[in-house]
């Protein structure tokens, strides 16, 4: 133990402080595997402060023992990199410390529940066994393939010209009747069956009015 360690715990001791105070600051500064909470932090470096006031040691080497005994690396760490004036400054910077770890592990444990919660609602988030979305996919792909596959005898989808249960269409007639003086767009019978869809269409939307 070093000789500036040994002043601090005779002074420590030779004070008049409660056991548990005492057991605190030994627990503090010699025991690495004991977890501190936020209070008995500053408690200690409170402590540990006014006896090394007492010992009449400089801030920077007061500052150096305290953040020796501190079991959170990361906040020793964390304060060995900031220049502080006095021990005010040092108190100052360690409850900022802790008031982001305590942020920090706050957002981390609702991030963590809102996503055991996702994982138990049903909805959209589910997520489906690899067979099922590739057996969609592929139904997916067959259907737009089919969609795209056209008829030049009928001009209809989802089949092939050999494939058409109409007559076969002479070259360079209608689509729709055969006719050889017009196009799909100008017949009389493919506009009265669009003029059909569009009134059943229109029915049909006053019907669920």
């Amino acid at each position: 133990m070093a000789a500036n360690e040994e002043k601090i715990y005779d002074a420590i001791l030779n004070e008049t402080l409660s056991e548990d105070e005492v057991n605190e600051i030994i627990v503090w500064h010699a025991d690495s595997k004991t977890k501190q909470n936020a209070n008995m932090i500053l408690r200690c470096v409170r402590l540990f402060f006014g006896k090394c006031k007492d010992l009449r040691f400089s801030f920077e080497e007061t500052k150096e023992q305290v953040l020796e005994g501190l079991w959170l690396k990361d906040l020793s760490v964390h304060l060995l990199s900031i220049s502080h004036q006095d021990e005010n400054s040092l108190f100052h910077d360690i409850k900022k410390f802790q008031r982001l770890q305590q942020a920090r592990l706050s957002r981390i444990k609702t991030n963590m529940d809102n996503k055991n919660l996702k994982q138990q609602l049903p909805g959209k988030n589910i997520t489906l066994p690899a067979e099922f979305n590739k057996s969609e996919s592929t139904s997916n792909n067959k259907q737009r393939s089919e969609e795209t596959i056209r008829c030049f005898n009928c001009a209809g989808s989802g089949h092939r010209a050999g494939e058409c249960k109409r007559p076969k269409r002479k070259r360079g007639s209608c689509y729709e009747c055969g006719g050889m003086d017009h196009r799909l767009a100008q017949c009389p019978r493919a506009r009265r069956q669009q003029d059909r869809q569009e009134s059943e269409s229109a029915t049909t939307l006053q019907v669920h009015r």
